[in-house]
C-alpha cells in the first residue's frame, strides 16, 4: 500500500483470488482524465464497498478520490457556501 497518497497512481488489490483495478488520482484533473478513459466505479476510501463484494470481481475499476484534496472542506465567499464531496 502506498503512504502518501499525493504520489499513489495505480494500486492492485487482491481480495482472495481476486484483483482489482484500483486507481488513486492525487488531483481533479486526474481523475476526469481516468473517467475520460474508462468507466470507473467511484468510491472514497471503500470501507463499505470493498467488503461488499464477497469474493466477486467488480465489473468495473475502481477510482478512490481521497487523495484529492479539491474535495475536502467548506468555503464560504462573496458567491456562497461550497460543500466539498469529502
Amino acid at each position: 500500500m502506498c503512504d502518501d497518497h499525493s504520489t499513489c497512481k495505480s494500486i492492485t488489490a487482491n481480495m482472495s483470488a481476486t484483483a482489482i483495478k484500483h486507481e488513486r488520482p492525487a488531483s481533479l484533473t486526474e481523475a476526469l482524465n481516468f473517467l475520460q478513459r474508462d468507466r470507473f466505479r467511484i468510491i472514497a476510501g471503500g470501507t463499505d464497498y470493498y467488503p461488499s463484494l464477497n469474493d466477486s470481481a467488480p465489473s468495473d475499476p475502481v477510482l478512490d478520490i481521497t487523495a484529492i484534496d479539491d474535495l475536502r472542506g467548506i468555503t464560504i465567499n462573496e458567491s456562497g457556501v461550497t460543500i466539498g464531496a469529502l
